[in-house]
This record gives structure tokens, C-alpha cells and sequence, in this order.
């Protein structure tokens, strides 16, 4: 049975969309740019990629403080990817 033209074209373009979303964003050096949850970069000439898991905030009532923080995957050239929190407060 052939698939319509329609239907194959949308087949085709669904595919499309799917692999590009997952490429990720290119980025210089010193280069700023804006990352989301689920986000990808790539750091072109540094062999750097990163992945924003969740970003998030604490609150530590028994201190009255709070600190915000950010869930990272990082991999740097061949190695293997290194999962990474940063906080401050």
C-alpha cells in the first residue's frame, strides 16, 4: 500500500522537526545566550556541550535564607557527560 503524498510529507517534516530539536543551539566563545529546562548548547571551538536539567530555589525556614540553584550536564570533548549542581545565595 503507498502512503499518500500528504501523508508522506507530513511524515517527512515530522522527522525533520524531531531531529533538529535535538541538535541544540550553537554558540561562539564568550558568546551569551539563553537556556531553558531541557535545553542543549554547544560551544563551537571548546569542545563544550551543556544541558539545563531544572533550575530551582530553597528555602530554608530554620535559617530564614534561600538560594536559587541550576541542574547541569556538561561534557567536554570526548569525555564522558558530568551532571552538575550550581547554587547561591
Amino acid at each position: 500500500m503507498k502512503a499518500s503524498p500528504i501523508r508522506a510529507g507530513l511524515l517527512a517534516s515530522s522527522l525533520l522537526i524531531l531531529l533538529s530539536a535535538g541538535c541544540g543551539q550553537r554558540v561562539k566563545l564568550d558568546e551569551e545566550f539563553i537556556m531553558r529546562p531541557g535545553d542543549k548548547v554547544f560551544v563551537t571551538g571548546a569542545g563544550l556541550s551543556m544541558r539545563l536539567e531544572s533550575v530551582g530555589h530553597q528555602w530554608y525556614t530554620d535559617q530564614r535564607a534561600d538560594s536559587a540553584y541550576v541542574d547541569l550536564t556538561v561534557r567536554a570533548g570526548g569525555d564522558l557527560p558530568r551532571s552538575m549542581t550550581i547554587s547561591w545565595w
